[in-house]
């Protein structure tokens, strides 16, 4: 998870706190969307408040275990 949170601030400019609650928001939205079955959702999810590519979904799969 600290990859992510390392990109966004390089990227975006933003500060880790910053970084740190935009991924918090992520992986509630990815819990909720997962507990509903609906998987392509959160695809979506992780380009829309990360604005990365799917491919970093895996970094939140250990999270929800």
């Amino acid at each position: 998870m600290n990859e992510i949170i390392e990109i966004l601030m390089r990227r975006d400019g933003i500060s880790q706190l910053e970084a740190e609650n935009l991924v918090e928001e992520c992986k509630e939205e990815l819990w909720n969307a997962a507990a509903r079955g609906n998987y392509q959702e959160c695809e979506d999810i992780v380009a829309l408040y990360l604005n990365l590519e799917p491919d970093y979904l895996i970094y939140f799969l250990d999270n929800f275990y």
